[in-house]
């Protein structure tokens, strides 16, 4: 009598310890990580739109200074996540000066 109690609670504790298995079936593992270079291409970009916005505002007042512009010395956006700050500046401030450039002499 015994060993049929311990065979129907383990049948129990089963079927509850697998009710909603099946409800996992759409789970899927996390992709791969962006390669290394993707972080900087995104700063890259944030960079160039910002020193659009900044060159055309310059055009419109008639002054070409770039590196004078706030959006340029602090580089806004870096996360210690992302990598060296020395790297995300250079990329940022290399965006930065391509948009203002476009914007200015309107390329």
């Amino acid at each position: 009598m015994k060993s049929v109690r311990v065979v129907l609670l383990l049948l129990v504790a089963s079927a509850i310890a697998l009710t909603g298995c099946d409800n996992h079936r759409r789970y899927r593992a996390p992709g791969a990580p962006p390669p290394p270079g993707y972080a900087l291409a995104q700063v890259e970009q944030d960079g160039f739109r910002a020193g659009v916005e900044d060159g055309q505002r310059d055009l419109s007042r008639g002054r070409y200074q770039p590196k004078k512009n706030l959006g340029y010395r602090q580089t806004p956006g870096y996360d210690a996540r992302m990598g060296k700050h020395s790297d995300f500046q250079a990329a940022y401030r290399r965006g930065y000066i391509r948009g203002y450039d476009q914007a200015y002499r309107r390329r």
